[in-house]
Protein backbone atom coordinates (compact mmCIF):
# COMPACT_ATOMS: atom_id res chain seq x y z
CA UNK A 1 0.00 0.00 0.00
CA UNK A 2 1.28 3.47 -0.93
CA UNK A 3 0.15 6.95 0.05
CA UNK A 4 0.50 9.73 -2.53
CA UNK A 5 -0.55 13.34 -2.05
CA UNK A 6 -3.06 14.60 -4.60
CA UNK A 7 -5.28 17.57 -5.37
CA UNK A 8 -8.92 17.25 -6.37
CA UNK A 9 -10.13 20.20 -8.46
CA UNK A 10 -13.63 21.67 -8.30
CA UNK A 11 -14.75 19.32 -11.12
CA UNK A 12 -13.65 16.25 -9.17
CA UNK A 13 -10.54 15.47 -11.25
CA UNK A 14 -7.77 13.92 -9.14
CA UNK A 15 -4.17 14.98 -9.85
CA UNK A 16 -1.36 13.14 -8.12
CA UNK A 17 1.48 15.33 -6.80
CA UNK A 18 3.97 12.47 -6.98
CA UNK A 19 4.74 9.68 -9.37
CA UNK A 20 3.47 6.16 -8.80
CA UNK A 21 4.97 3.02 -10.31
CA UNK A 22 2.70 -0.02 -10.28
CA UNK A 23 3.10 -3.42 -11.94
CA UNK A 24 -0.53 -3.30 -13.12
CA UNK A 25 -3.82 -1.53 -12.42
CA UNK A 26 -4.76 -1.12 -8.77
CA UNK A 27 -7.79 0.02 -6.84
CA UNK A 28 -7.47 3.19 -4.77
CA UNK A 29 -9.20 4.88 -1.88
CA UNK A 30 -9.41 8.67 -1.80
CA UNK A 31 -9.61 10.53 1.51
CA UNK A 32 -10.70 14.15 1.12
CA UNK A 33 -9.07 16.40 3.71
CA UNK A 34 -10.78 19.46 5.17
CA UNK A 35 -8.07 21.86 4.02
CA UNK A 36 -7.13 23.70 0.87
CA UNK A 37 -3.90 22.85 -0.96
CA UNK A 38 -0.97 25.18 -0.27
CA UNK A 39 1.49 26.28 -2.95
CA UNK A 40 5.17 27.03 -2.34
CA UNK A 41 4.27 30.59 -1.27
CA UNK A 42 1.75 29.29 1.28
CA UNK A 43 -1.21 31.17 -0.18
CA UNK A 44 -3.46 28.54 -1.78
CA UNK A 45 -3.53 26.48 -4.96
CA UNK A 46 -1.48 27.42 -8.04
CA UNK A 47 -1.96 25.11 -11.04
CA UNK A 48 1.22 26.23 -12.80
CA UNK A 49 3.33 25.31 -9.76
CA UNK A 50 1.55 21.96 -9.56
CA UNK A 51 2.32 21.14 -13.20
CA UNK A 52 5.94 22.27 -12.93
CA UNK A 53 6.50 20.15 -9.84
CA UNK A 54 4.82 17.11 -11.38
CA UNK A 55 6.73 17.56 -14.64
CA UNK A 56 10.11 17.81 -12.95
CA UNK A 57 9.45 14.65 -10.92
CA UNK A 58 8.42 12.80 -14.07
CA UNK A 59 11.50 13.98 -15.98
CA UNK A 60 13.77 12.96 -13.11
CA UNK A 61 12.26 9.48 -13.31
CA UNK A 62 12.97 9.34 -17.04
CA UNK A 63 16.48 10.82 -17.10
CA UNK A 64 17.76 9.45 -13.80
CA UNK A 65 17.25 5.84 -14.80
CA UNK A 66 19.77 3.15 -13.88
CA UNK A 67 18.59 0.95 -16.75
CA UNK A 68 19.88 3.53 -19.24
CA UNK A 69 23.38 3.59 -17.70
CA UNK A 70 24.40 0.89 -20.19
CA UNK A 71 24.10 3.48 -22.98
CA UNK A 72 26.44 5.85 -21.15
CA UNK A 73 29.02 3.04 -21.11
CA UNK A 74 28.62 2.56 -24.88
CA UNK A 75 29.20 6.27 -25.51
CA UNK A 76 32.57 6.13 -23.72
CA UNK A 77 33.97 3.84 -26.44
Amino acid sequence: MQTVEAIIDKNGAVRLLGSVKLPKERRALVTILDEEPIDSMGSGSDDSELWLTGSSETLEGIWDNEEDDVYAELLKV
